[in-house]
């Protein structure tokens, strides 16, 4: 049972599908609505350290997302998130007022280098946050790192963020790959032991591979092989071949948003999906949308958070993101940008000020908290990574599920000290030493203090 909007209302990926190449002005001249025009006006914005009508200092977060590149399900829900955690702080407080001021990376690592250089010199935003692909967050941290800006990732998984190429003022909000596949490993192998990977040929899905690979060989498991695609691949024809002859007994996809839409199609268009277990390192409601997802029951997936992670704070958040979830399922995409968006604004006002010094130092205190898991998170200083439960989760048939728009069901929890690893293995130990150095002075810029 895949999900279907009301007839009165367009759904995110109903848009997407639609406004195709046209991009976001071409859809919205078509008439379909977006949640907020993301490119503003390149002039330098005016003094807006204070709002005389209300008093209120000015805090501006520039939000980068790929609104209207390949993974523009994920852009979007974040974004959802990141605004709820925005209004929701402007309302708790009377000393600042949080601005958003949106930039489209189209996925792609030069416009996301080019957007952030908007954001901070014209825009003159105070902090940098969001992304989802991991090739835009190197480049937007390596710029963040020389322009002495913090900047927090929402939604990358490449564990060299906050491994090889960790830098000072950047932090990461999602699971990264470890992470994911700590928890997916052990669902993945009482599935079999041979595995044929296809993934993505860029970082992200390199890193997946290989770390999961490790694994399965250190359980006694064997590759029945393994095919790598092009990042926007559609034509799957020649990989579903060599996977059917293979011998595998379990399908791994690493790779993530359209990428794993457009091979899951090609593997229910091929029948593969009757004759293999099908798994990933990760796919969630969002991407679930417009796929033959009753041919995918039973697929086992890398997974972030859903309603029945078990926390204090669980339902609640589940609540409030389901309720702006309009015209598209509640994911854990939105919730990341939620969880990014809370933790930002509220150590912004915990250290009183933009200084991007003190905020660095704010996230690494490492004190924990509840984001809506079993066991409390903690921002890691060794590594910068958000330290939290991890899942891995399946897709269950309609009689099973909480509604008709929640599709999986976790069937392995990993702490979020286990999923990590100690601050003593080898990413850990590159990152605290990339980190080493101290955070540059950002030029012509005054912090805002209140």
């Amino acid at each position: 049972m895949s999900y279907v909007p009301a007839r009165d209302d367009v759904s995110r990926a109903a848009f997407l599908r639609r406004s195709g190449a046209l991009g976001i002005a071409g859809a919205a001249a078509l008439g379909f609505p977006l949640l907020e025009e993301p490119h503003v006006a390149r002039a330098a914005s005016p003094s807006r350290k204070i709002v005389a009508a209300t008093g209120k200092a000015v805090v501006r977060i520039g939000h980068i997302e790929g609104f209207s590149g390949y993974m523009a399900d994920t852009a979007y829900s974040q974004s959802s998130g990141m605004q709820l955690a925005v209004e929701e702080a402007n309302k708790r407080n009377s000393r600042v007022r949080f601005e958003l001021v949106k930039g489209d990376d189209l996925n792609d690592a030069t416009a996301g280098l080019s957007e952030a250089q908007r954001l901070v010199k014209y825009e003159r935003v105070d902090v940098l946050t969001g992304v989802s692909s991991t090739a835009v967050g190197l480049e937007v941290m390596r710029f963040a790192e020389r322009a002495g800006v913090l900047f927090l990732q929402i939604g990358t998984n490449g564990t060299s963020i906050t491994g090889s190429d960790a830098c000072r003022v950047s932090f990461r909000a999602a699971c990264n790959n470890q992470m994911l596949t700590q928890a997916l490993a052990p669902a993945l192998l009482k599935e079999g032991k041979r595995w044929f990977f296809l993934t993505v040929d860029y970082a992200f899905g390199i890193d997946a591979q290989v770390r999961l690979t490790r694994l399965l060989l250190e359980a006694g498991g064997r590759i029945a092989g393994s095919m790598r695609h092009a990042n926007g691949e559609t034509n799957f024809s020649s990989h579903m071949r060599r996977i059917a002859g293979s011998g595998a007994d379990v399908l791994v996809l690493c790779s993530g948003g359209a990428d794993v839409q457009n091979a899951i199609a090609a593997i229910a268009r091929a029948g593969l999906h009757k004759r293999l277990r099908i798994g990933g390192v990760q796919l969630d409601n969002d991407n679930v949308v417009g796929l033959p997802v009753d041919k995918l029951v039973g697929s086992v997936w890398g997974y972030v958070w859903g309603p029945d992670a078990g926390g204090r704070r669980t339902a609640e958040i589940y609540g409030k993101l389901k309720a702006r979830a309009v015209g598209f399922p509640s994911n854990w995409s939105q919730y990341l940008g939620y969880i990014a968006g809370e933790q930002l604004t509220a150590r912004i006002l915990a250290v009183g000020t933009t200084d991007t010094m003190r905020l660095v130092e704010a996230f690494e205190n490492e004190h924990p908290f509840d984001a809506g898991k079993r066991n409390p998170s903690r921002w890691r200083r060794c590594d910068h990574q958000l330290v939290q439960d991890t899942y891995a989760a399946c897709i269950v048939p309609p009689r099973r599920r909480r509604n008709a728009y929640e599709f999986f069901r976790i069937v392995n929890a990993v702490s979020g000290n286990r999923a990590a690893g100690a601050c003593a293995g080898r990413d850990a130990r590159t990152a605290a030493f990339r980190m080493g150095g101290s955070v540059p002075e950002r030029r012509d810029y005054a912090p805002v203090f209140f």
